[in-house]
């Protein structure tokens, strides 16, 4: 219905923030020891759970990433490894790049979608993005909200806009985008 109302939004689908299979973990300086000599076991439990299929060291950074066999809710999985001691940080693995992408925001009766056209080197992030917001009421009534372009490059002068009212209200939805 809404891809409808633009074309420019028809061709955009959901696209994940991050993997849905793995995670990245920061440990403190003690565990991190236990890790590197194998005598780290606190997360065993968890592993088994979600059936760890790998981890890599990414050392230069002092991440460890925990690769699943299956896809999970990352917030889920976030929640259970921070519990661990020895965890200082765990973040979704969201090294895989960027595109375009749609996210939903519920408030109320009233469904906010934003579209994002994202572009220019989005295997590395998406240097560009265009957003197209709208609702849809109880009744299913389509309000087009808006359209915001954070950079605006004129005859290679870059320029960064101020972001409106109705994107920085949608807080949750921009999470995921």
């Amino acid at each position: 219905m809404l891809k409808n109302q633009n074309s420019e939004i028809s061709t955009i689908n959901a696209y994940p923030s991050w993997d849905l299979n793995s995670i990245a973990i920061l440990l403190d300086t003690e565990s991190r020891l236990e890790y590197n000599t194998g005598d780290y076991s606190a997360w065993d439990v968890l592993n088994e759970k979600y059936k760890l299929k790998s981890i890599s060291d990414f050392w230069i950074v002092d991440t460890i990433y925990l690769h699943f066999d299956d896809e999970y809710n990352i917030d889920v999985l976030i929640e259970e490894y921070k519990n661990i001691p020895g965890i200082k940080k765990v973040t979704p693995n969201g090294i895989s790049g960027d595109s375009s992408d749609i996210c939903l925001e519920v408030k109320s009766k009233i469904h906010y979608y934003i579209f994002d056209i994202g572009s220019v080197d989005c295997p590395a992030g998406c240097i560009y993005h265009k957003y197209f917001a709208y609702s849809i009421d109880e009744f299913f009534n389509v309000n087009n909200i808006g359209v915001f372009e954070p950079v605006s490059i004129n005859n290679f002068e870059t320029t960064i806009l101020i972001e409106p009212q109705w994107f920085k209200d949608r807080v949750e939805c921009r999470k995921r985008l």
